[in-house]
């Protein structure tokens, strides 16, 4: 405090953050990586990722955006192509995500490669998965039996359902994922092959 009511404030490097304790190489970290989440735009996560990418931007110096922008391109994502969802993805990943939370079944309309007409599933969902660009729901497939992955990018419509489920305390996903050669899990015999 001054004379005549001035007020004079000191600002020391990594203690400046914005309210949630970030600095500004946390920030600087946030929008650098932004390029490797945009296989997510059309879901939820990927919608809210750039919205919360904007606001960041506007909080760093002009300096600190330039020299981003400069190393953001510099750094690759090497996946398969970008998935298309639907247009009403983000609410249908977000009641899968209501679910999940909630430990309710879901149904699912679902277009798969193997059917010519969308089946209807009801599952009971363990984990989202994220495989090469594309995000997917791992679960109890009541239909079959048995796990089953669903690719958000091919389910038409979703709903909770009211009736909940308990998930299996011994399933690790991580475990069930070790293995996957692509989110379909077959046999665990391995067989050597030479390609032409």
């Amino acid at each position: 405090a001054g004379s005549r009511g001035q007020k004079r404030y000191y600002l020391s490097g990594n203690e400046f953050s914005f309210g949630l304790g970030l600095n500004y190489d946390e920030l600087l970290a946030l929008y650098v990586a932004q390029n490797l989440t945009t296989s997510l735009c059309g879901a939820i996560f990927g919608d809210e990722l750039q919205s919360a990418l904007k606001k960041i931007k506007k909080a760093l110096p002009k300096d600190r955006v330039e020299y981003a922008e400069r190393v953001a391109p510099l750094v690759l994502r090497l996946e398969a192509s970008r998935p298309l969802y639907p247009e009403d993805a983000s609410s249908i990943v977000g009641v899968a995500l209501t679910a999940l939370g909630e430990s309710r079944k879901l149904r699912v309309r679902y277009r798969s490669l193997k059917s010519k007409t969308p089946q209807t599933y009801t599952a009971h969902p363990y984990n989202f998965v994220y495989f090469r660009g594309a995000l997917y729901l791992v679960g109890y497939s009541c239909k079959d039996n048995d796990v089953r992955f669903w690719k958000f990018s091919r389910m038409l419509a979703a709903d909770a359902l009211r009736e909940k489920f308990t998930r299996p305390k011994d399933f690790d996903a991580d475990a069930y994922l070790a293995s996957a050669f692509t989110p379909y899990i077959g046999e665990t015999e391995t067989a050597r092959v030479k390609m032409r």
